[in-house]
């Protein structure tokens, strides 16, 4: 029998003991738990698994990543969301948390980028066709260089 989705409550107990140190009265986790309480019972527990390795590193990262989990999941699969998060960890490891922070608010740019690198082509892949189209249209042997 699958696992039964949690609610709202369930998960903000959950998350709240690795991310106890970024709550308090004002800075809640509720609107993250009801946007999670919609998903389904797999998502929820890769979600919450998440929060608590990310908040391992730091308590502000789990933070960030449980307020956008939701949206990342409606746009990206969960391997995406995946390297989404370790990518925030290398921003914060590079760059500090402020960085970091600001990449996980945006994970729809992460879902564009994603897109455009799957439709992007290697020059060099392409550059023996395009040679042959610049040369037939200039009349004469032309040489294609990046840049």
């Amino acid at each position: 029998m699958a696992d039964p989705t949690l609610t709202a409550n369930e998960i903000t107990e959950r998350l709240a003991v690795p991310l106890t140190a970024v709550l308090s009265q004002r800075r809640t986790l509720a609107k993250a738990a009801e946007q999670l309480a919609d998903l389904d019972a797999r998502s929820q527990q890769y979600v919450i698994q998440r929060v608590a390795a990310l908040a391992s590193t730091n308590a502000e990262l789990g933070y960030q990543f449980a307020h956008h989990a939701a949206e990342a999941l409606d746009l990206m699969s969960t391997e995406d969301v995946q390297s989404w998060a370790k990518q925030s960890v290398e921003i914060y490891d590079s760059a500090g948390l402020f960085a970091a922070t600001s990449f996980l608010e945006q994970p729809q740019r992460y879902a564009n980028d994603i897109v455009n690198h799957a439709k992007a082509v290697r020059f060099d892949d392409v550059a023996g066709m395009l040679s042959i189209l610049v040369n037939g249209l200039a009349g004469r042997r032309l040489k294609l260089e990046t840049g």
